[in-house]
């Protein structure tokens, strides 16, 4: 599985915390549409994201969030945008920030030609990603205008100022610009970290039903089977004949060359356009 990863254009990554032996840890999780990999790890930074043995020589496209530990890999790197629907969302809401609604629908609109043009094998043509760039950099600009520089007041303190959610936004948004639209220029890049999001979704449920595990064997069984099942699944494999198989000895293993378009993410149709 690790190599299948190593060796796949593009992998989505996330991790959530978790407890077991009354204590937290972290479950951290690469996947792409064809496979699962779950770990579980004492540490949430970068020594429990290198703990799988997947982004440290990684040389494809890692999809993530902004959560800096996921840059110090020197692999390229793409950022969810489900993430930054969410907080645009919220901005938005402030009084003066129309430029979060447009920066919203734009991001809707790139994910809009990825469907169109991705979706059906073609590249997007360089001139409908100018026009969306452009777009793109005049609403972070348009953000700035409206949210200046808070002054500085009082003594000097360590550490950087505090930016506040909104200038904290616009900072990743402009100088994440290359990931964040990385998604245009890629057919392998999904517009959002999805895959990675509905993979740790079943460990929310596990801590809904128990609150945790007991042992650290639990755990690490539990990422093992979960990690097998899973991928079972996306391949639509009986569970039943897999599992089968793997009592047996011989369990189901995926294809040495995976599906070409391993990060891609069904339409979706839960996303409702705001107007810009």
């Amino acid at each position: 599985m690790t190599k299948l990863l190593r060796a796949a254009p593009g992998i989505c990554c996330d991790e959530t915390g978790f407890r077991f032996a009354a204590r937290r840890f972290w479950l951290h999780v690469c996947c792409t549409v064809a496979l699962t990999l779950y770990l579980c790890q004492w540490r949430r930074g970068a020594e429990g994201i290198s703990a799988p043995g997947i982004l440290p020589a990684y040389t494809g496209v890692a999809v993530h969030d902004h959560w800096s530990p996921y840059f110090r890999f020197s692999c390229q790197h793409a950022v969810c945008n489900e993430h930054h629907e969410r907080e645009l969302t919220a901005a938005s809401e402030a009084p003066g920030q129309a430029w979060a609604a447009t920066m919203k629908q734009i991001l809707y609109d790139g994910r809009d030609l990825k469907l169109q043009y991705h979706g059906g094998g073609a590249v997007i043509p360089p001139a409908e990603i100018a026009a969306l760039t452009a777009r793109y950099e005049s609403a972070w600009r348009a953000g700035y205008a409206a949210n200046p520089e808070p002054p500085i007041t009082g003594p000097p303190k360590r550490g950087r100022p505090a930016r506040g959610k909104v200038l904290s936004l616009l900072d990743r948004l402009r100088d994440r610009q290359v990931e964040t639209l990385r998604f245009l220029h890629d057919p392998q890049v999904p517009w959002s970290n999805n895959q990675a999001g509905q993979a740790v979704r079943m460990m929310k449920v596990q801590q809904k039903v128990s609150g945790g595990f007991r042992t650290e064997t639990g755990a690490i069984d539990f990422c093992r089977i979960r990690s097998y099942v899973s991928t079972l699944q996306k391949n639509r494999i009986d569970l039943f004949d897999g599992i089968t198989q793997a009592l047996a000895g011989q369990p189901w293993l995926p294809p040495e060359t995976p599906p070409v378009a391993q990060t891609q993410e069904p339409p979706r149709s839960d996303h409702l356009k705001t107007a810009a």
